[in-house]
């Protein structure tokens, strides 16, 4: 996992995320292949974790599913 913020990710999830980036528009995670963000709309395509802050971004990761 490449973590370009100071976000402290669970253990349990690292092997899930890609990267974790931030810009003008939030905290950005990108999932490996084998996972799907559960909380962006249950929809198992969303490879693509994107919130405002980084504690949404952590509950949304905390919503992060195998396919």
């Amino acid at each position: 996992m490449i973590n370009r913020t100071g976000i402290k990710v669970p253990n349990k999830y690292i092997g899930a995320i890609k990267e974790i980036y931030q810009d003008a528009d939030g905290y950005w995670g990108i999932l490996e292949k084998g996972f799907y963000a559960d909380g962006m709309g249950g929809y198992d395509e969303c490879h693509v974790i994107h919130e405002d802050t980084h504690i949404n971004f952590l509950k949304q990761v905390r919503q992060i599913k195998k396919l």
